[in-house]
């Protein structure tokens, strides 16, 4: 099992983060949108759909409204996002794609994958959560707007590319213990090949994704960030 990569990226767009500095959050917006995951890059690639490969003017609406709401967060005047939140979203785009039962997330597996990003970003993850905790203390289930959106997309990609997270909701159980990673995805002939379900997903999520216009995905972003509890 291999989960989740690094993200280096993140993580040093995460440490040059200023209060009151815009344009450290947009770089790191833009840092969450474009780095690499597995199943994600390879739609990109082979496919063109993407984060990526959204109109300018649709991608940059989406970031302005969570570099808003980040700062608004960090600053004490935002509410968090829950991870009850990121599996609603995801779970919305799931059944709006057509895909299949295994596709569908829930808590257990969204707090699995994010554990293991809380231990490679550990500033970016790690912010929002206390200082001086004690064996035994839980992490809350809050998220910043841009962790929550670095989450969600792990998620998604773990669904298209791991056996492992292919799963439907009640039926998942944990890992015992996943194997490091480094942050070079595999190459795409070697996940194409040896995970059958991406093929199942794919064939159904691409022809649906080439035939959304562009107002069509703008309306679609804007309703998971309401599924987020960001405002438009």
């Amino acid at each position: 099992m291999q989960i989740p990569r690094a993200h280096p990226g993140v993580e040093a767009k995460a440490k040059l983060l200023q209060d009151n500095n815009q344009e450290t959050y947009r770089a790191l917006a833009d840092e969450v949108f474009k780095t690499p995951r597995v199943g994600l890059a390879i739609l990109d690639k082979l496919h063109g759909i993407g984060l990526n490969e959204l109109p300018s003017a649709v991608s940059g609406a989406i970031k302005d409204k969570l570099v808003y709401a980040e700062m608004q967060y960090r600053q004490g005047h935002g509410k968090p996002v829950t991870e009850q939140q990121v599996v609603d979203l995801h779970n919305m785009l799931v059944k709006h794609f057509g895909l299949p039962a295994y596709a569908m997330t829930d808590k257990a597996q969204v707090r699995y994958i994010r554990m293991h990003l809380l231990q490679n970003n550990p500033t970016f993850m790690g912010y929002g959560i206390k200082d001086n905790m004690k064996v035994g203390d839980s992490i809350t289930e809050e998220l910043s707007p841009l962790q929550a959106v670095h989450l969600a997309l792990e998620v998604a990609g773990e669904k298209l590319m791991s056996e492992d997270f292919q799963v439907a909701p009640g039926e998942w159980k944990a890992p015992e213990a996943p194997t490091p990673s480094p942050d070079t995805p595999p190459t795409f002939k070697a996940v194409l090949s040896t995970v059958p379900k991406f093929h199942e997903m794919r064939d159904k999520l691409v022809p649906r994704a080439n035939n959304t216009t562009p107002s069509e995905a703008f309306d679609l972003l804007g309703k998971g960030l309401d599924a987020l509890g960001i405002g438009r």
